[in-house]
């Protein structure tokens, strides 16, 4: 897929998050979890550091930043990604699972997605049930508010069991 149309794909994944997304983490989840519900953004996504991300996908942004393809705006002392006001996106492709996956998301907590994001990411490489929710509590264990919600929205939108493994009163 050429520069071109990944960018218009990034800039219809924020379309679908209401024109704009508070950080560039928050992009980096969400563009994961469009991909993983089937539609193609052309990124690589590697765990790293305890969450998912895409140096293909901070490449792009950077490139379409610089080229004015995307802009960056501020509210309340927060950065925004912004589509370009020209930008109009293909309804067609906004009415696909990922992108109406990201319009369902986009108001969710970034923990909610960093442990959403990972969940997926762990069943992509072979981890299930049990196993996934031993992994998912020793990497995110600190995100205890979103696990529960996180571990429903895995099975509701990808079909993923996650198991969390019952945490004693002491810890």
């Amino acid at each position: 897929m050429d520069f071109d149309t990944r960018v218009n794909r990034i800039s219809t994944l924020i379309a679908a998050a209401g024109g704009r997304i508070e950080t560039r983490k928050k992009l980096h989840k969400l563009a994961f979890l469009c991909q993983s519900a089937g539609d193609d953004l052309s990124q690589d996504f590697d765990f790293d550091l305890y969450e998912v991300t895409s140096p293909s996908l901070s490449a792009d942004v950077e490139k379409a930043l610089s080229v004015g393809s995307l802009s960056l705006g501020k509210e309340d002392d927060v950065l925004l990604l912004e589509v370009s006001r020209e930008f109009k996106p293909d309804t067609d492709l906004l009415k696909r699972a990922g992108y109406s996956l990201v319009n369902e998301l986009k108001d969710r907590s970034l923990p909610m997605l960093e442990v959403l994001s990972t969940i997926v990411y762990l069943n992509s490489v072979g981890y299930a049930g049990n196993l996934l929710g031993t992994k998912l509590l020793e990497l995110k264990g600190q995100h205890k508010q979103a696990l529960e919600e996180a571990v429903d929205l895995a099975k509701r939108y990808f079909g993923i069991e996650c198991q969390l493994p019952a945490v004693s009163a002491g810890r």
